[in-house]
């Protein structure tokens, strides 16, 4: 505690001695003032002149203000800006992304499209083969080329000879299906 009360007791007598140093070189000066030729424009009053300061510095604040207002309202709206190119940007690159995958969809769509049309003209044709020889011989067994049948047979063959022709119509249609949807 003896260092902080010496302390203080040296500044205390700084002060007592800056204070008593300016009172007697106060009282030891004499001032004298002369008069100077001043032009009369030059002299301003002094309540102008404080009102003009006055003035400007009310200026040069409201001057500060505006612009501190103006420029954070610059500064939001800057970052409003960046926020929507960002989400732009990143919208567009979803939109691309999208799109490369719907292509490659597309691409594997018309891959297996054509695939099926393949498989239905190559199937229609593998069914059409047998399915002829099933009408055929039905005719000819109906029209008794390999000796007599009965009434009983006969009304078999003709069932036979009419679910072939019907499902041979059926054949075709899918494989006129297939031949459009393979574009010839």
């Amino acid at each position: 505690m003896f260092p902080q009360r010496r302390l203080i007791i040296s500044a205390l007598l700084i002060g007592a001695a800056i204070s008593g140093m300016h009172y007697v070189g106060m009282a030891g000066v004499r001032f004298e003032f002369a008069p100077l030729a001043t032009p009369q424009a030059a002299l301003i009053d002094g309540t102008k002149l404080a009102t003009t300061i006055g003035i400007a510095v009310l200026l040069i604040f409201m001057l500060a203000l505006l612009a501190s207002f103006f420029g954070r309202r610059l500064s939001a709206e800057l970052a409003r800006v960046e926020a929507l190119r960002q989400s732009e940007e990143r919208l567009g690159q979803l939109v691309e992304q999208r799109t490369q995958e719907l292509q490659q969809e597309k691409l594997i769509s018309e891959a297996a499209n054509q695939a099926k049309s393949a498989f239905l003209a190559n199937m229609s044709h593998e069914l059409r083969t047998p399915l002829t020889s099933i009408i055929g011989f039905s005719s000819v067994m109906i029209q008794e080329a390999f000796g007599p049948i009965n009434d009983r047979q006969r009304e078999y063959l003709q069932h036979i000879s009419s679910g072939g022709y019907q499902l041979l119509s059926l054949i075709n249609d899918l494989l006129d299906l297939a031949k459009i949807e393979a574009d010839r």
